[in-house]
Formats: structure tokens, sequence, C-alpha cells
């Protein structure tokens, strides 16, 4: 986040930040627990990366530490256990409530947000277009199928109801096959969110899509909108987390 973003924005994000933390760090303690004391000494609770969380390191932006401080040890929790706080830059309009298969939302309906953010819609990536040639494809996503050859088309053939895209299948020697939606889109580095569409273009594929990042729980482009409208870091935290309650993090650790 920005730090000269407002600082209920700020707030909100480091109490969803530090959830985030708390239960992936639970989770790791789970998962330890059977382990040996010489093992856990090369295990690590969260990585530094997008796999969990990017940390890049100390600071001294004064708006930030602020935020922090104003908010020092409280988590969001749904009947007692901290939430799995998820996260993204831009949430591109997008209902989770509608998503399929990525988040069982039945475990986590504090994700399963019913109605739309549109108030990331100042973001450069609420709307995004990217074209890639068809060589340019071949390399990553035939790689991936352990196939060889050049992909001569791509076409979406399932989609939720939320637009994000489930499905790809790609032609390679005259064959069609399958890529789940995510990864394709993990391959593809330029592609922001798996609410997209696509158009073929002569050897070329024009990639139209919404928002930047998986489009579950916090938006912190939303967050920022919300914020300059005077809301409030807990009225902002619910809006993306329905139905939580803010406790004390010692009260769950």
């Amino acid at each position: 986040m920005v730090p000269g973003w407002p600082a209920a924005a700020l707030e909100a994000g480091a109490i969803a930040y530090r959830t985030y933390v708390v239960t992936t760090l639970r989770a790791a303690r789970a998962r330890h627990k059977n382990k040996l004391r010489d093992e856990l000494l090369y295990s690590h609770d969260i990585r530094s990366t997008p796999v969990h969380q990017t940390y890049k390191g100390t600071h001294n932006c004064k708006s930030i530490y602020s935020a922090v401080q104003a908010t020092k040890g409280l988590i969001l929790t749904h009947r007692g256990e901290p939430i799995v706080a998820l996260y993204d830059a831009c949430c591109g309009g997008s209902i989770p409530a509608r998503r399929v298969g990525a988040i069982d939302l039945d475990k986590a309906p504090y994700l399963a947000r019913g109605y739309a953010c549109n108030y990331c819609n100042h973001y450069k990536f609420y709307n995004w277009n990217h074209t890639y040639t068809l060589q340019e494809l071949s390399e990553p996503v035939a790689g991936y199928l352990r196939k060889k050859g050049p992909i001569s088309a791509v076409k979406i053939t399932k989609k939720d109801r939320a637009g994000a895209v489930q499905e790809f299948q790609v032609k390679i020697r005259n064959e069609w096959f399958t890529v789940p939606g995510a990864k394709f889109v993990a391959l593809l580095k330029k592609l922001r969110s798996c609410t997209l569409s696509l158009v073929k273009r002569g050897s070329h594929i024009e990639f139209t899509g919404k928002g930047d990042g998986h489009q579950y729980g916090f938006c912190q482009w939303g967050a920022h909108g919300l914020a300059r409208k005077e809301w409030s870091c807990k009225r902002i935290l619910q809006f993306y987390y329905p139905g939580t309650s803010l406790m004390k993090i010692d009260q769950v650790l």
C-alpha cells in the first residue's frame, strides 16, 4: 500500500496483514507439532514471497508505522478463530460469492462477499488488456503441459458466475489440451487476474480483463477509495470481511 494513503486504509491493511500472518503461523505450528527439533531449525512458518506475504525489510515510513501502532495487537476473527485474511491489489469489481472452486466458502464465509466493490476503479489495472503472440505463449504453456510444438490456438472453455476463467484449452499439433485457469494466468506474467476474455487476431491473442490479484478478501485500492470517502478502518474491514470481529492477538495465541 502507498504510504501517502489515508490512515483508515493503512490501518485496515495492517489488521488484515497481521491476521494473515497469525493464521499462517498457527497452521505452521500445527504441521510442525510432530517434527523433530533439528528439522524445525531449517523450516519457516511464513515465506517472504508472494507464496505467503512479500516482505522487503524494515522501513522508516511514519504513516505506516503509525497505522501499525494504532492497531497494535488487533486481528480479525470469525467464531473466535483468526480468519484466512486474503487480500489483493484490486478486485476489479468481482463478487467473491460467485466464485467456484478456488476457496471453500463454506469454511470461510467471511470471504463470500455477495456484493461488488467498485471503489478500486481508479486503479490503473481495474481494467486491463495485454496481447501475446502464439509463439510467446508456446514456451511457458506447452512447457507446463510437457508437450513439444507450437501452440496454434487458445480458447476459454469454462468460467464461473463471477466471470473468472476456470479452464483454458490450447491446441498443439492438432490436439487440444486443458490448462486450469489459475495455472494459465500464473504462467503468463502480464495477465493480472483470472477474470478475463480473449480474442484471436491472426498470430496474436488479445486478453482483456479486470482486477489485479486473486480477487478475494481485502482490496487494497478499494480500501483506498473507501477511506477517501471517510469510511473508518473498522467499517472498511466489515465491508471486505463480512461477519468478522476484532480481537486481541493474545486471546488466540
